[in-house]
């Protein structure tokens, strides 16, 4: 495993579910956990862009407790 890799451990139905998520966008498994974690991370980074701007970062901070 190289510094980039992460071993996830998944309860079996999450797992099945992700397989089929991928057969059905004729994807990897791997192709299909990193689009996953990119769209999550571009929510989040979306979502907190909004709030600081909405906000203010003194709020945003507060409410996060950074």
């Amino acid at each position: 495993m190289n510094s980039n890799s992460v071993t996830v451990r998944l309860p079996d139905w999450m797992m099945t579910a992700a397989q089929d998520l991928a057969a059905d966008r004729q994807m990897t498994l791997e192709q299909f956990a990193v689009t996953a974690v990119l769209h999550k991370i571009a929510a989040e980074t979306t979502a907190e862009d909004f709030l600081r701007r909405r906000f203010g970062d003194r709020a945003f901070t507060a409410v996060l407790g950074e």
